[in-house]
């Protein structure tokens, strides 16, 4: 087997390999949308195959203009690890991070000249036949989807979750920035929220929307509202609207927060494996 840019000729093998694995990286089938990579180029990166001498595709390394690699197979051998290396040590200036399962993002990890300064860990979930399961509700509670209109009132919420479970020790997010891209979230993606008394008090929605499956995200209750089943009513109504679309789930959550993995596991997400970003800046 031996590592190659997609050509015309792969490109069919290429896409019929992620849409197998797509619960992996939705965000990546997201990216190349309805057309299929050609001459090395998906969205915004190139991509390089691992093909068989069948000429099949067993393994994708997709790499972004913003410095983001994302390996796409079932393991790194040592002779993948061989091949690879020249590419991603010429990509090393540029390099931000390395998104995937936590077996292959460490095999790819150990031929780079220098240890990533920092690395999250998280499980990844998957629910492939969404059915929402009943919740407890209170008086002057409801549940609908957000629309642009809502942005000032999810603003706050929005705010919150990034600093919680987003950023990286020491960075901040600027309100011009958050702002600007949780508009972009209300426009392309779809998003539940809870009110009380007609205020947003709670969140969820997709991150990325791939052919098969939709990949969940921003999912937030305050402090002070949790344990009270609002985590459980806006995720009960987005995997309705998932699953009235005939689609597919996952999510990835921090490996240790047991709160998040217990509602997850009782809405009947299955748990995929270790899965692991590095950060080289």
């Amino acid at each position: 087997m031996s590592w190659k840019p997609v050509s015309s000729h792969l490109a069919p093998s290429c896409m019929q390999f992620l849409e197998q694995k797509e619960w992996r990286h939705v965000s990546l089938t997201a990216r190349l949308g309805k057309k299929r990579p050609q001459r090395g180029r998906a969205g915004d990166g190139k991509i390089w195959c691992r093909v068989t001498p069948e000429h099949q595709v067993n393994g994708v390394l997709f790499l972004s203009r913003s410095g983001v690699v994302i390996p796409t197979c079932d393991e790194i051998t040592h002779q993948d690890q061989q091949e690879l290396t020249p590419l991603l040590h010429s990509f090393f200036p540029s390099l931000f991070s390395f998104m995937g399962t936590r077996s292959t993002v460490l095999q790819l990890e150990a031929v780079m000249k220098e240890a990533p300064p920092d690395a999250q860990d998280y499980r990844l979930l998957v629910l492939k036949n969404p059915v929402a399961k009943p919740a407890r509700t209170e008086p002057n509670i409801m549940v609908r989807q957000a629309t642009l209109d809502d942005l000032n009132q999810i603003w706050p919420l929005e705010r919150e979750y990034y600093d919680e479970e987003v950023l990286r020790q020491g960075r901040t997010l600027s309100k011009s920035v958050g702002i600007k891209m949780l508009r972009n979230t209300l426009e392309q993606q779809v998003v539940y929220c809870v009110l009380y008394h007609n205020q947003i008090i709670a969140k969820a929605n997709t991150n990325a929307r791939g052919r098969q499956f939709d990949q969940i995200g921003g999912v937030f209750v305050p402090p002070s509202l949790r344990g009270k089943s609002l985590g459980r009513l806006v995720m009960n109504a987005l995997l309705s609207h998932i699953a009235s679309e005939n689609r597919s789930a996952c999510l990835f959550v921090k490996k240790d927060n047991t709160p998040a993995l217990s509602l997850y596991h009782g809405l009947g997400f299955e748990d995929q494996g270790a899965f692991r970003i590095n950060y080289w800046r």
